[in-house]
């Protein structure tokens, strides 16, 4: 995705999150509600020669009466009225980091060799938590390629807590004294 792409995704979440009528946590739930619902005719919405009200017509026979009338159903027509909508995922990201900064919580990739236990989950959200000042929601991702220790994403920051990590430092330690 283009930085133009990503600027224009972080508008129309901000003024999704800023919009009335509902509150935060139900925009949440419907936008991927509404993602999910018309996963299958995406193609319809971005497709150039099919024309406006028909793809607004498969907008409302596509999703449940519950998501009629609200404001994700409404962003979604205008996503597809201002052939944007296939920019609906990276709103959906955006949106998702700023409902989550507006909860002082933030989005925390954990990667390890093995899952972690209860305790070190835990261990892990306080030292965050203390660091940072915002609560971590922590997605685990299992990477083999981890010898041991784990990997933390969030935000644009990386910290890197790998045997991987620590074995490359000695090695870069090593090679830069044997050509000194």
């Amino acid at each position: 995705m283009n930085l133009n792409d990503r600027v224009i995704s972080k508008k129309y979440a901000m003024a999704y999150f800023m919009s009335s009528g509902e509150d935060e946590e139900l925009k949440k739930n419907n936008l991927k509600k509404i993602i999910n619902e018309t996963a299958d005719v995406m193609d319809y919405f971005i497709n150039p020669v099919i024309n406006l009200e028909i793809k607004l017509t498969i907008l409302d026979r596509v999703i449940s009466s519950e998501i009629k009338g609200s404001l994700s159903e409404k962003l979604f027509s205008i996503l597809i009225s201002t052939k944007r909508i296939a920019l609906v995922e990276s709103i959906s990201e955006e949106f998702e980091k700023i409902y989550l900064d507006s909860k002082k919580m933030t989005q925390l990739e954990l990667r390890a060799k093995y899952s972690l236990d209860d305790f070190e989950k835990k261990a892990i959200s306080d030292n965050f938590k203390a660091v940072t000042g915002k609560t971590p929601v922590i997605k685990f991702v299992q990477d083999k390629n981890i010898i041991g220790g784990f990997l933390m994403k969030w935000d644009d920051k990386v910290f890197n807590s790998t045997i991987n990590q620590k074995i490359e430092s000695l090695k870069d330690k090593i090679i830069s004294k044997e050509i000194l």
